[in-house]
């Protein structure tokens, strides 16, 4: 285990706890590129979260780092979805894996630092993604700009909200996140 492994794992609890408990498709957060052995920790951790189906990959553009976490079959859902498909190729990401599909990620992060697309990597609906894009009204503002159904999207909020109080809570008392992710 890295020296600095429980100060990652300490942001990893702070930004991620949905997704490292299986209720969300991914979180994204900035991490400091000073890091002491971040590579290190990312290659310990996936060893850790992958056998789960979570993932950790470093994004880097500019003088940025950020941490994307995700679960990998709720991805490549995504991916094998025509609408989904259909949505990335007209912000010319290839589609023809996952690799390529988070890749060409941080390509248009390079491009726009935040593309509006990223909020399909997060997770949230398309409905709200093409919303948002095209300028409309929201209609409640959470985890994301909320478009629509946001009674249930309230609820995905309560349960996100829930999720991450929780195991920081378990965190601070002690419990390392192998613990924390025993039984996702």
């Amino acid at each position: 285990m890295p020296i600095s492994a429980i100060e990652f794992e300490k942001q990893l609890v702070q930004y991620a706890s949905p997704t490292l408990a299986k209720l969300k498709t991914g979180n994204l957060f900035n991490i400091d590129s000073s890091f002491e052995q971040l590579d290190e920790c990312i290659e310990y951790y996936n060893g850790l979260l992958n056998e789960k189906g979570i993932f950790l990959y470093l994004i880097t553009y500019e003088n940025r780092s950020m941490i994307y976490i995700y679960q990998k079959e709720k991805l490549l859902n995504l991916l094998n979805n025509h609408k989904m498909k259909s949505f990335f190729k007209r912000y010319n990401y290839s589609c023809t894996s996952l690799e390529s599909l988070i890749i060409d990620l941080q390509k248009r992060m390079t491009l726009d630092h935040f593309p509006h697309e990223i909020g399909i990597f997060l997770g949230y609906p398309l409905t709200d993604v093409l919303s948002f894009i095209e300028g409309k009204k929201h209609l409640y503002i959470g985890y994301w700009k909320v478009y629509s159904h946001v009674n249930n999207c309230k609820h995905t909020f309560e349960k996100y909200n829930k999720c991450t109080n929780e195991m920081k809570k378990r965190f601070v008392s002690g419990e390392r996140l192998e613990q924390l992710c025993q039984n996702i």
